[in-house]
C-alpha cells in the first residue's frame, strides 16, 4: 500500500504545477501573444493567440462590465434605465 502510493506521489505533484508563461508567437505575427487557458472545470489546457489589439479590447470591455456592475445598485436597475 505504501509503495503505491509513493509510486502515485510524482503523479500528484505534476498535476498541482503551475502553467508555463506565455509563448510568444513567431516572428511573422509581430505583437501575438499565445497563452495556454484551463477552462473552468477542467484539467484540460486550451491554447488561445491574440494581438495586442484583441487583448486591449478585451480588457476594455471586462473593466466596463465591471464599472456597470458596481454602478447598479443592489436588486435596483442601473442608472439612466
Amino acid at each position: 500500500m505504501l509503495r503505491s502510493l509513493l509510486a502515485l506521489l510524482p503523479l500528484l505533484v505534476t498535476a498541482c504545477a503551475p502553467m508555463p508563461p506565455a509563448e510568444t508567437a513567431s516572428a511573422e505575427e509581430p505583437g501575438v501573444v499565445c497563452e495556454r487557458e484551463i477552462r473552468t472545470g477542467s484539467h484540460m489546457t486550451s491554447k488561445h493567440c491574440r494581438s495586442a489589439e484583441q487583448r486591449d479590447k478585451e480588457r476594455a470591455e471586462a473593466q466596463s462590465f465591471g464599472d456597470n456592475v458596481r454602478a447598479t445598485p443592489p436588486g435596483g436597475q442601473a442608472p439612466g434605465r
